[in-house]
C-alpha cells in the first residue's frame, strides 16, 4: 500500500518562543510537497487564522480542539497534493480549557504523528530575545525588509522573572520529551542546527519527512545584532544570580571558571 493510501505524513513543531521555530516554518513553507501552518492554537483567533490558507478554518475557542485536528487540520485534502502536513505548536498553547487540552490528547495518543521538537539550550538568550520581540513587536525580519524596528536600549531582567521562564521552560521540555517518547522524533538545537548548519538541518528535516530533499534560502534574518550579555544591563548580577542554580550554564559555561 502506498503512503498516498494514507495520506500525507502528519508532523508537529514543538517548541517555545525565541528557537528559530519561524525561519523553520517559513522554510517548510518553501516545500512544494509539504503544507506548514503556523501556530493555529495561537491565543489571538486573529493570529490564527492568519497561519492558515484560506480554505481551512480557523480553531475556535470552546470547541474540541482534538475534532478541529481530526477533521481540518489533519483530513484528506483533495486539492492539496502535500507529502507532509504539520504545524508549529508551543508547549503552552491549546491549554485555555479542557476542550482545547484535547488537541494534546490527539497528539499524545497517536504514534503515527511525527515531532520535530525545537530547542534553544541557553534559555537565557531565549528569553533575552524574548523581550526584545515584546518591546519591538517584531517577531520576525525578512531577509528583504525595507524596515527594521530599531535597536533595543540595553533593559534590566529580573532574575525571578528568568527564573521562572527557565523553569517553567525545562519542565516543558522534559514532559514533551517523555509524552512523545513512542514517536518518531527529530530533536533540533538553535544554535547547532538552526543557526550552526541550516543546510544539513534542512536535510535532516526533509529526510525525517520523508520528502525530497531541496535546497532552500533563509527568508528570515537574525534580529538581535547584539550579544544579550551586552542587550541585558544587569548581566553580570544575573550571570552571579545563576552561579549557584542548575541553570549555571547559561552564563557560566562549561569548562568556565567562576
Amino acid at each position: 500500500m502506498s503512503r498516498a493510501d494514507h495520506g500525507p505524513v502528519r508532523f508537529i513543531v514543538i517548541c517555545c518562543p525565541r528557537t528559530g521555530s519561524n525561519l523553520l516554518t517559513w522554510s517548510l513553507l518553501e516545500h512544494a510537497s509539504v503544507d506548514m501552518f503556523g501556530e493555529i492554537f495561537h491565543e489571538t483567533e486573529e493570529e490564527a487564522e492568519s497561519s492558515l490558507p484560506p480554505h481551512i478554518p480557523c480553531y475556535r475557542k470552546g470547541g474540541s480542539a482534538a475534532e478541529y485536528l481530526e477533521t481540518a487540520i489533519f483530513s484528506t485534502d483533495v486539492t492539496s497534493r502535500a507529502q507532509a502536513r504539520g504545524f508549529k505548536i508551543f508547549y503552552d498553547h491549546a491549554r485555555a480549557d479542557a476542550a482545547a487540552r484535547t488537541a494534546w490528547d490527539f497528539l499524545v495518543e497517536d504514534p503515527e504523528i511525527r515531532v520535530i521538537h525545537l530547542v534553544r539550550e541557553n534559555l537565557f538568550d531565549a528569553r533575552a530575545s524574548l523581550e526584545v520581540a515584546l518591546r519591538t513587536g517584531e517577531w520576525f525580519r525578512e531577509i528583504t525588509a525595507a524596515f527594521a524596528a530599531p535597536p533595543v536600549a540595553p533593559f534590566e531582567m529580573d532574575p525571578w522573572d528568568c527564573m521562572d521562564f527557565f523553569a517553567r521552560t525545562t519542565v516543558w521540555r522534559q514532559w514533551a520529551a517523555k509524552a512523545f517518547a513512542s514517536h518518531p522524533i527529530l530533536w533540533l538545537d538553535y544554535d547547532r542546527d538552526i543557526r550552526g548548519d541550516f543546510p544539513g538541518a534542512m536535510q535532516r528535516v526533509f529526510d525525517f519527512l520523508d520528502v525530497e530533499s531541496v535546497q532552500v534560502t533563509p527568508l528570515l534574518v537574525k534580529q538581535q545584532k547584539i550579544k544579550p550579555s551586552e542587550q541585558v544591563s544587569n548581566y553580570d548580577e544575573l550571570r552571579e544570580w545563576f552561579k549557584h542554580s542548575i541553570f549555571r550554564s547559561y552564563f557560566w559555561p562549561v569548562g568556565q571558571e567562576a
